[in-house]
């Protein structure tokens, strides 16, 4: 599935934004925009087979995504 910001139009702006900091995020950590977007929609094993894209709600999902993503980018096991 190709990542389509039309699709969650029905996101408030805080949601908006914190999508573009994981995707920022992602694509440090996959140096890769396309394989970011692919990641947020995939159920990830670190987040409880939780997709990040379903975690950006509240801040305390949000905050779960963004540290997994540190520990990953440094090589931290999770």
């Amino acid at each position: 599935m190709i990542f389509n910001i039309d699709e969650y139009e029905d996101l408030d702006e805080e949601q908006i934004e914190r999508l573009k900091i994981i995707i920022s995020l992602a694509t440090e950590l996959h140096g890769d925009a396309h394989l970011a977007k692919l990641w947020v929609q995939e159920s990830v094993y670190g987040l409880g087979g939780k997709r990040p894209v379903d975690m950006i709600s509240n801040k305390e999902d949000f905050e779960m995504v963004c540290d997994l993503l540190g520990r990953l980018k440094h090589g931290i096991p999770t």
